[in-house]
């Protein structure tokens, strides 16, 4: 997410990026789950598959190559990619749309900035923040 929002930022400018962070913040969210759906659906498709059919493999390892050895890699990996980016895009822009919303109320709170508080502080925001989230 941070890699979207600061290379968005770069490209429009501080102002803009700063008038238009929200959009920023779902849109970096939405590139950045749908990169990690990408890993994340072939683990999901064997988990699945052991949850549904308990005796279809030993373990995740074993699921994989059978699944692959039958359906191949699109059938047996991603044939659930659509609906699981359906599913986590908007989970995760909500998530980091909140996130930001509450650093931002933190940081009006203690009567600072980001670019005035320490490395560790701005640590401690967003950790505080993604509890929030």
């Amino acid at each position: 997410v941070e890699y979207f929002k600061i290379n968005i930022g770069k490209r429009i400018g501080e102002k803009a990026a700063w008038e238009n962070r929200n959009k920023i913040y779902l849109a970096s969210s939405a590139m950045a789950e749908f990169i990690a759906d990408i890993f994340l659906c072939p683990y999901e498709a064997c988990r699945i598959r052991l949850v549904s059919q308990p005796d279809y493999a030993s373990g995740m390892g074993a699921a994989a190559k059978r699944m692959m050895a039958e359906q191949g890699i699109l059938g047996g990996f991603y044939a659930g990619f659509i609906p699981i980016l359906c599913k986590q895009i908007p989970y995760t822009m909500a998530k980091f749309a909140v996130q930001g919303q509450a650093a931002e109320a933190i940081y009006k709170a203690k009567g600072t900035t980001p670019k005035e508080c320490t490395a560790n502080q701005n640590v401690i925001i967003s950790l505080q923040s993604g509890v929030i989230a």
